[in-house]
Order: structure tokens, then sequence, then C-alpha cells
């Protein structure tokens, strides 16, 4: 297994990132995913999906980009996972898979278990797991599904808190 972090979320609101939560959130994930650099954490996978997926890839990528010698890995559930997205969002993902070191796309076509396949590979080749769960919503989300997952294989679990960079 590599020495490696994948992001998990849960959707918390739309698009308006100007929120005070969403730049909290953002703020509290970039200080994790720093802090995972500093600790000698080089590659980066992202389950490429729209929300906080999205958020921590354009942070690995900020980080590359100010001269951090680290990989961003998309690992794509079906090729055309982006289809009914907005035009926002699927601008932001091209962007995003454009700029990875690597972009692993599971299956061609969407089936059922798509999401599944990919949180399970997120979970079998990663060390870490940063997550966001949302623990309001009561649903069996992939977040809560994926955080299982990876509690039964030994990852090691990094919940980002929002409410700490909301506080300060």
């Amino acid at each position: 297994m590599w020495k490696i972090p994948t992001f998990v979320r849960e959707r918390a609101f739309g698009e308006n990132e100007d929120h005070p939560e969403c730049r909290a959130i953002k703020a509290a994930l970039r200080r994790e995913i720093e802090a995972l650099c500093d600790a000698g954490v080089i590659r980066y996978l992202t389950g490429a999906a729209a929300g906080v997926d999205m958020w921590c890839g354009e942070i690995v990528l900020e980080l590359i980009a100010e001269g951090r010698d680290i990989a961003l890995i998309a690992v794509v559930p079906f090729r055309t996972q982006d289809a009914k997205w907005s035009a926002k969002n699927k601008k932001r993902y091209a962007a995003i898979l454009e700029k990875c070191s690597k972009v692993l796309v599971l299956s061609e076509d969407f089936h059922k278990d798509c999401y599944l396949e990919r949180n399970t590979y997120l979970v079998e080749h990663a060390k870490y797991i940063l997550a966001m769960p949302d623990y309001s919503d009561q649903s069996g989300s992939g977040t809560r599904q994926t955080i299982s997952l990876a509690k039964k294989n030994g990852n090691t679990l990094i919940y980002a808190s929002a409410k700490d960079q909301a506080a300060s």
C-alpha cells in the first residue's frame, strides 16, 4: 500500500463556495493536506467527484504550483461521470484531470456498483483517508460507506473539521 491519502466527503451545500462554511471547509482541508505533505506524503488520490473531492484536487494542484513535489491521481468511477454536472463543474473537472499525474477510469460505462468499486479502490490504495462526514445526514451515503470500508481495512482516518477554522 502506498503512503497516500484519499479524500471522501459529504456535499454540504450546492455550488455556493462563497458561503462562510464552505470557505472554512476549504481552509480545514488545505491545513490537513499541508500537514500530510509536511509528513512526507507525496501521492494523493481523489475520487474526482463534484464538491470536496474537486476542492481537495485543486488544493493539491495549488501546492504543486507552489513547488511541492507531490502528485495527484484521479480515480474516476466511469468515463462520463460528469455528464449531468453543471457547466462550471464540468470545466473544473476537466481542468483537474488535465493536470493530474495519472487518471484511472475504472469503467467505461455507469453501472450500479461503479461508485462502490471506486470507493473500494481508493480505500485499498491509500493509507490515509481525509474525510469530512456530515453527521446530520443519517442516510447510507458513499462517504459513510467509504469510512466504514476504511475502518475495516485499517486505514488511518483523518477527520477535517471546518468548525476549528470557522472559530479562528
